[in-house]
């Protein structure tokens, strides 16, 4: 796969999990405030999602995993992984002892 494709790749991941972050923390804290709350404290609150969580969340997650991107899909990195007797991918040692 070239450079390009992995970048796409991981960008199009980064959006995914940005487009689901957000509303898979939400939905636990809507369900657990009510039954957590009022039985340890004995007190509940109301749940307020800021408008810019979805968006926020999006930008911070794809942010993410093109930098996480940078250093795997450098061009200039040669791969330093060889491929073993069975097939494989094992690292490469010739250092002994």
């Amino acid at each position: 796969m070239t450079t390009r494709g992995l970048t796409l790749q991981t960008s199009l991941l980064g959006l995914a999990a940005g487009a689901f972050a957000v509303p898979l923390g939400v939905l636990p804290g809507d369900l657990m405030i009510p039954v957590v709350n009022l039985r340890s404290f004995g007190w509940t609150m109301e749940l307020k999602v800021p408008i810019g969580a979805l968006p926020t969340g999006l930008v911070l997650d794809w942010s993410g995993a093109l930098l996480a991107d940078l250093y795997p899909g450098d061009p200039r990195r040669p791969g330093r992984l060889r491929r073993g007797a069975a097939g494989g991918a094992s690292r490469d040692h010739t250092r002994k002892g």
